[in-house]
């Protein structure tokens, strides 16, 4: 019984282990998403696209009604005689008149540059000396609207269609920055790798020349060759070592940069995570399929349709401004003629109650246009055909010079892989040949100046490996950015994390 308990829960934890190794995250999205925790670049990105989002939620929050209500008072002296009261004789002496008065008003923005807006107030006129009241309530209403495009939402206006396409190049360019952050992280990581691959080659370089040196100084100390031989020798070893000490310098101030964005960033990862990394683009790119003549329908098509799109919404919506607009006014309150007495406060609201009603009720209807002259309408006709002409040349420029910078990394992207397959076959011989190197060295059966020279040759053979196996994944990278229309980096990289 305690023999099967034990199995149990070795057989348990067996399978949470498997379960937590299977779902350990992608090596390349840690690092990438971890260099756009600490980017400013990727920081400064995501606050130029929130402002562009706040602008938005401005142009809707401008929809909402707008209301207003205002209390007031005010208090005036006049002679007696001038106000007349209900059943009651006129006084000429000086008498105070309250006037108390609160007002609501409503604004609501309507499409097509329109506006309506209502207004009701309530007030009374009291004189504190007789205690009567002059009621005065009054409405009014107003609306003002162009009949050009988008007049009383009937359609989507020019404005509203100008703000969208906005917000979708912006979106656009958002995931466009954030891919090309992408890649400058995987261009700090390939810059090390290379550095790292050309160090090595350097140090033996500088290995192999001192074992020369040495060399030239025992045949010149043995009178077997000239002073020249050693002096050019120790000339190679000062411009290599020269060199390795740039290389090494360079090295550290890349590693700085690196540490900034990826903390915990590890280089020996590198030499097992590149086939990852390989297969990951690998993917993406058999994805884009960039055979099949995508590059007319790629990202920077969208981006300049979109432009195209504003100049259009933009002219469209400077057109509503010369279109005709309907204007109506209205306004209901007491008519000052046949309502003027003062009376109780009961007497005073019946009194606007009587028929025929002693209100005034007034409503005006009319047409405004403004108008331009026809060769100021025709200069911005000009205008904005300019503008068009001048992003389809762009556009039509631009998908030319794509077609033929995708033939060249194509064309690159054959050979590097060419050239690889036998570097690989190359490296696989050197390493295979590098213990028995070694063992014929120390058994002194080869030189020391055989020995470092064979080293040489085998680390020149691994850093030219590892450029050509990064100019694969470089050219490819920029295949995937030219021909996608989305954003496949950012999906398999990042996923959803950083876009909103």
């Amino acid at each position: 019984m305690v023999l099967e308990k034990k199995l149990y829960i070795a057989l348990l934890l067996f399978l949470l282990s498997s379960l937590l190794f299977s779902q350990e995250e992608n090596y390349w999205k840690k690092t990438i998403s971890t260099a756009f925790e600490n980017s400013e670049n990727v920081s400064n990105i995501k606050r130029d696209y929130l402002s562009t989002k706040i602008s938005k939620k401005q142009y809707d929050l401008q929809w909402f009604p707008q209301s207003q209500i205002s209390l007031q008072g005010s208090s005036s002296t006049t002679r007696g005689d001038g106000l007349y009261i209900l059943n009651e004789a006129s006084d000429s002496a000086l008498t105070q008149v309250l006037s108390p008065f609160i007002n609501y008003s409503i604004y609501q923005r309507l499409p097509g540059q329109g506006s309506l807006s209502f207004s009701a107030g309530y007030g009374f006129n009291y004189i504190p000396t007789r205690r009567t009241f002059l009621q005065w309530p009054q409405i009014s209403l107003s609306l003002n609207q162009y009949l050009g495009r988008g007049a009383f939402g009937l359609t989507r206006n020019p404005e509203y269609k100008l703000l969208k396409e906005q917000l979708k190049y912006s979106d656009i360019m958002y995931k466009k920055n954030l891919t090309s952050q992408i890649q400058e992280i995987l261009s700090l990581i390939q810059s090390l790798d290379i550095l790292c691959a050309q160090e090595d080659y350097y140090t033996s370089l500088v290995k192999e020349y001192e074992s020369e040196l040495k060399t030239a100084e025992q045949k010149n100390a043995a009178g077997m060759q000239s002073g020249l031989e050693e002096h050019y020798a120790r000339f190679q070893l000062s411009e290599v070592t020269s060199s390795l000490t740039e290389l090494q310098y360079s090295k550290k101030q890349l590693l700085i940069e690196i540490s900034i964005l990826i903390p915990d960033f590890d280089i020996s990862d590198l030499h097992a995570k590149r086939d990852e990394l390989l297969d990951m683009v690998n993917k993406l790119y058999a994805k884009v399929n960039p055979n099949s003549n995508s590059i007319n329908n790629n990202t920077y098509n969208v981006l300049y349709n979109s432009v195209l799109q504003q100049y259009l919404y933009q002219y469209q919506n400077n057109e509503i401004s010369y279109a005709p607009s309907l204007v109506i006014s209205s306004s209901l309150s007491p008519d000052g003629n046949y309502y003027g007495y003062y009376s109780d406060w009961y007497k005073s609201f019946r009194l606007l109650k009587e028929t025929p009603y002693p209100i005034n009720f007034s409503v005006s209807i009319g047409i405004q246009k403004s108008f331009e002259l026809p060769g100021a309408r025709k200069l911005r006709k000009e205008i904005y055909k300019l503008s068009r002409e001048s992003v389809e040349d762009e556009l039509y420029l631009i998908q030319k010079t794509q077609e033929k910078e995708l033939a060249i990394l194509q064309e690159q992207i054959k050979s590097d892989l060419s050239y690889i397959v036998n570097l690989e076959k190359d490296i696989y011989t050197e390493q295979t040949f590098r213990e028995k190197r070694k063992k014929l060295f120390n058994d002194n059966i080869i030189t020391e100046d055989e020995f470092t020279q064979s080293e040489t040759v085998y680390f020149k053979i691994y850093k030219d490996y590892i450029t050509s196996f990064w100019n694969v994944i470089t050219n490819q990278i920029q295949i995937i950015d030219l021909c996608a229309d989305d954003f496949p980096l950012l999906e398999d990289f990042i996923g959803e994390h950083y876009v909103y």
